[in-house]
């Protein structure tokens, strides 16, 4: 008889789902919207009568455009030296100068035939990241990514 929901999320790196019951239902269905990007603070921990099984407690909530720029402090951007081209590099750049903002910009260059890699950090580029920033990297081959 209590109203109750299972939420679909999707991070970077996949689905999962969560369960919803009662109060936790009624305190957080209002941020539970397709394509709504939400900041989730969460705790994982044993079921109090089946110590086997875990649970997700959910703590907070927010939009992500509301907390975004305060948690987001560094990105690490992994360039593969094997897989670099020019066109890369100049999408890349262009991406990275889109719009300033409060994140700092880490570039991992990985030499993986030397076995050698060196992490340089842009003094100048601070930028917002953006979804189209994080799709390019997610989908180029030659480069990966880290936050924070």
């Amino acid at each position: 008889g209590n109203p109750y929901g299972i939420v679909r999320i999707e991070d970077f790196s996949g689905p999962g789902e969560v369960p919803l019951f009662g109060d936790e239902w009624a305190r957080w269905s209002g941020y539970m919207t397709e394509g709504n990007p939400v900041y989730i603070t969460a705790r994982v921990s044993p079921k109090q009568w089946r110590p086997e099984e875990w649970e997700v407690r959910i703590g907070k909530i927010e939009f992500l455009p509301d907390v975004k720029d305060n948690i987001l402090k560094s990105i690490t951007i992994n360039v593969d030296l094997d897989e670099l081209t020019t066109d890369n590099v100049a999408r890349l750049t262009e991406l990275l100068h889109e719009e300033d903002g409060p994140t700092e910009v880490f570039i991992n260059v990985v030499d993986k035939t030397r076995s050698m890699q060196v992490t340089l950090q842009s003094m100048k580029c601070h930028l917002t990241v953006k979804h189209q920033l994080i799709n390019y990297l997610d989908h180029e081959p030659a480069l990966s990514f880290k936050i924070n």
